[in-house]
């Protein structure tokens, strides 16, 4: 059978005709795909330092879910839904802690709260001689307690690790501390009578105090504390052996708390006009931290009589007891937080804006000052978290998508 030839000019023309219609079928093919930053995550942040030292390593955990933080001591939790979650975070040799916190309802994907913490590492073991009265005495400038254990309180030594920390920051708290500390006996079983001394003013202070301790993972009031030393800041009283963590400080109130929108900047992914995708990842000034806003000045300007260094002895009581209501020492920290990779489908812009979210916080306090009870209101800024809103353009390829 006698094959006929293709002239040589048919085939090229198929083929160039062929590789013209795969050439625009890719250029005119939109690609839709699916923006990561709107999938429904949301983040808890925070910076765990010792003092100002970062911390790394720490294992932070939630709803099943665990990270650790990094040699800046900054960690980023992602959590799958709203509502509220127990944080927990620990180390060896350090004062393992728990904090609660929300997620609002009214956050959008991708949104964070901020949960920064105060790690802590624990003393050494000391041994209590019965014989004569022990002292220990925490280490650190931002510790301001001791505990004394009296002779006699035992006919025998026993061995004791005490470590003052600041506690994870509480939810819906009604009150502060002055003192918390983990106590740890060997040797002994029972009540152990012991001595706490820390930073107060003999002309000033605070009303209401009462004791704590964590029973089965939940601080369980124990009862008012009517032995307190003013004159020489003892506190006298008796410690279960078998309870580990204890908080001693006053009762405050939350009379206002102001929730305002402080503008972080928004990140913009322009890629109207293209039909592939573009990705983009997305960087954030994440602001965490408090600070009082309250003016000292007038805030002391109530209580004369009170001299310079007078003063100073009770902000430095004043900054430890709303430490132990946010977890944090005095002061706002700002990083970089990346809140992941943006990806946009073609022929559209997209804008991520940011904002912190500022609460201003009043808290009440039933002051004693000479010999008459005033009650008094410190105010602080605290910066809580991110929110995060999208706005998306839709060029005119974009068919089915416009807005």
């Amino acid at each position: 059978m006698k094959s006929e030839k293709i002239p040589i000019f048919i085939i090229l023309s198929m083929f160039l005709i062929n590789i013209g219609w795969v050439s625009c079928s890719k250029e005119n093919t939109l690609e839709i795909v699916k923006n990561p930053l709107e999938e429904e995550v949301y983040y808890i942040v925070g910076k765990l330092n010792q003092g100002n030292m970062p911390v790394e390593d720490v294992a932070v955990s939630a709803s099943g879910v665990t990270v650790k933080t990094s040699q800046d001591g900054m960690y980023q939790l992602p959590v799958k839904k709203k509502g509220d979650y127990v944080v927990s975070f620990t180390k060896d040799g350090y004062i393992p802690l728990t904090s609660s916190v929300t997620i609002p309802g009214n956050m959008h994907t991708g949104s964070t709260v901020s949960l920064p913490l105060q790690m802590t590492k624990k003393n050494a073991t000391v041994t209590i001689d019965p014989s004569k009265d022990t002292v220990i005495i925490y280490p650190g400038a931002d510790k301001l307690t001791s505990i004394i254990f009296p002779a006699g309180i035992t006919n025998k030594p026993i061995e004791v690790s005490a470590t003052e920390f600041i506690n994870g920051a509480m939810e819906n708290a009604k009150r502060a501390s002055f003192s918390t500390f983990e106590l740890e006996i060997s040797g002994m079983e029972g009540t152990l009578p012991v001595e706490i001394k820390n930073q107060a003013h003999p002309l000033i202070r605070v009303g209401n105090i009462v004791q704590y301790a964590e029973i089965d993972g939940q601080w369980t009031l124990l009862g008012d504390v009517s032995t307190f030393d003013w004159g020489q800041n003892v506190l006298k009283t008796t410690i279960q052996s078998s309870y580990v963590k204890h908080s001693i400080g006053p009762v405050f109130e939350i009379v206002s708390t102001d929730t305002s929108l402080e503008s972080l900047g928004e990140v913009t992914i322009d890629n109207l006009g293209n039909l592939s995708s573009k990705e983009v990842e997305v960087m954030v000034k994440q602001k965490m931290g408090w600070e009082i806003t309250t003016n000292m000045d007038d805030y002391y300007s109530n209580y004369p009589g009170l001299v310079d260094d007078d003063c100073k002895y009770t902000t430095a009581t004043l900054y430890r007891v709303l430490a132990s209501i946010n977890g944090s020492l005095f002061g706002i920290d700002e990083t970089d937080l990346s809140l992941g990779v943006a990806k946009v489908s073609g022929d559209t812009k997209m804008e991520v804006k940011c904002f912190a979210r500022v609460e201003d916080i009043t808290f009440r306090f039933i002051l004693f000052f000479q010999d008459i009870w005033v009650t008094h209101h410190i105010s602080i800024k605290k910066y809580s978290g991110v929110n995060v809103e999208f706005d998306y353009q839709y060029g005119p390829n974009h068919t089915g998508n416009q807005e």
